[in-house]
């Protein structure tokens, strides 16, 4: 049974317990829709009003807020509020197939108090919803992760493909870095998790033809253990823990055991603009925490992977001009690869776009204009595509670093509708062409 508590402002968790944001409202932007169509609610300089009573109908809820919370994940939803009535928090595993769950009904005060909701999953989730019903006023909403202080647990491998028995999982409760026992490990399926401190993790396993990336990765020499970080957007984010970055580092560690680390700092929806300013600590959203401890770290690699949302073209512009023209590119990489080279990161790699598939895109652009005439966008248009990346190639010659074409041999695939799963987005398929051409630009090197 998920175990859920409700606390008031005054009620601390124990001081050994840190809080991961996982979401968090943002003050700029209204996350919330409601549940009935009808009910009404307004949503100004961060506060969100709700006026009607109690239903279920009358539900209000975030969208999205993101990410894959594993079974053993400690949830909570907290919340300032004011208000005469009475309220309730709850959060949803709205994929499951489970109702959400409810706090006690909570009086609210003419002062804004915290008011929060915790709970257990004991299934993964890919998508929480974190809900209110009932009217008043409400500010600063926030999904954390909690766990004690320190603790982490890892899965080694984290991800492996394998052609015919993969390699066992073991798994490795660590307390600020030091291995510590983990008698209460509970493992269950691909998932792992220590009850105790709230620790999970979770382990991928593919079956594949490993041949090629073995080709490619038995020409990579290791002399000393490295640190691989990826910047980029939605195709590098999603499928985190199996995708192209993770598949490129397993093979790296396959005939390298141990010595490649990975860092993914990728956020879906970024473009290069974007991606500086977080680098910056100036980009505060949802996936901030992506780039907690970014500078923390010395690099030995670098990957940049953008320009999927860079090359986009919007209606306002009747498609004719991509939102991130070459000259802002040049300008935010530049700065990007300033401020690695003063981490002292010696090998960037800038990753070319990929070959979309523009005919899906753009149908799919065209549906979504009949709703939306004046807001939507073409992705993967072929000649912004090309202009990003000829603007990459010559700032990698001109900043003595990398480029990694992807874009020529993907466009060349006469499957390429086949590697995607919307026509943007890369599946299995995809990922592991990108890894594969990834190996093959490291073995030449």
């Amino acid at each position: 049974m998920k175990k859920m508590l409700l606390l008031a402002a005054a009620a601390a968790l124990l001081p050994s317990f840190a809080e991961v944001v996982v979401w968090r409202d943002n003050p700029k932007k209204c996350y919330w829709i409601a549940a009935d169509k009808k009910a009404p609610f307004t949503y100004k300089d961060g506060v969100l009003t709700t006026t009607n009573s109690f239903f279920l109908g009358e539900t209000l809820r975030t969208v999205n807020p993101g990410g894959e919370n594993l079974p053993g994940c400690k949830l909570k939803f907290s919340v300032e509020a004011r208000g005469k009535g009475e309220v309730e928090l709850g959060i949803w595993n709205y994929q499951s197939g489970i109702r959400p769950k409810w706090s006690p009904k909570i009086a609210l005060t003419d002062e804004f108090k915290t008011y929060s909701v915790e709970y257990t999953l004991e299934q993964k989730a890919p998508y929480i919803r974190c809900l209110i019903r009932g009217a008043g006023e409400f500010r600063n909403a926030t999904l954390t992760n909690m766990r004690k202080e320190g603790y982490v647990l890892k899965a080694t491998p984290p991800y492996q493909m394998y052609a015919n028995i993969p390699e066992k999982v073991t798994y490795t409760l660590y307390k600020d870095g030091v291995a510590v026992p983990c008698p209460g490990l509970r493992i269950d399926g691909e998932f792992a998790s220590d009850p105790d401190s709230g620790a999970v993790v979770k382990a991928y396993a593919q079956k594949g033809d490993t041949a090629p990336f073995d080709a490619e990765a038995k020409k990579i020499k290791l002399d000393k253990p490295i640190k691989v970080l990826y910047l980029g957007d939605s195709l590098t984010h999603f499928d985190e823990g199996f995708n192209h970055a993770d598949k490129t580092v397993f093979f790296l560690n396959k005939f390298n055991p141990g010595k490649a680390e990975l860092f993914n700092r990728a956020v879906r929806g970024d473009s290069c603009s974007m991606t500086l300013d977080r680098m910056k600590d100036k980009y505060k959203d949802a996936y901030a925490a992506r780039f907690s401890g970014f500078r923390d770290h010395k690099y030995d690699i670098a990957f940049i992977f953008l320009g999927q949302n860079d090359t986009r073209a919007h209606v306002n512009v009747q498609y004719k001009a991509p939102v991130i023209p070459p000259e802002r590119q040049k300008r935010y990489y530049r700065e990007m690869i300033s401020i690695l080279k003063k981490m002292g990161v010696p090998r960037i790699i800038i990753i070319s776009c990929a070959s979309l598939d523009e005919p899906r895109l753009k149908a799919q652009a065209m549906e979504l204009a009949k709703t939306r005439p004046n807001k939507h966008a073409i992705y993967g248009k072929p000649e912004f595509l090309e202009q990003f990346n000829a603007a990459s190639r010559d700032l990698a010659k001109e900043l003595g670093v990398e480029y990694l074409d992807i874009y020529t041999p993907m466009k060349a695939l006469p499957d390429k509708p086949s590697y995607f799963v919307d026509g943007c987005h890369l599946n299995r398929k995809g990922h592991d062409f990108v890894a594969l051409e990834t190996l093959k630009h490291l073995a030449k090197k």
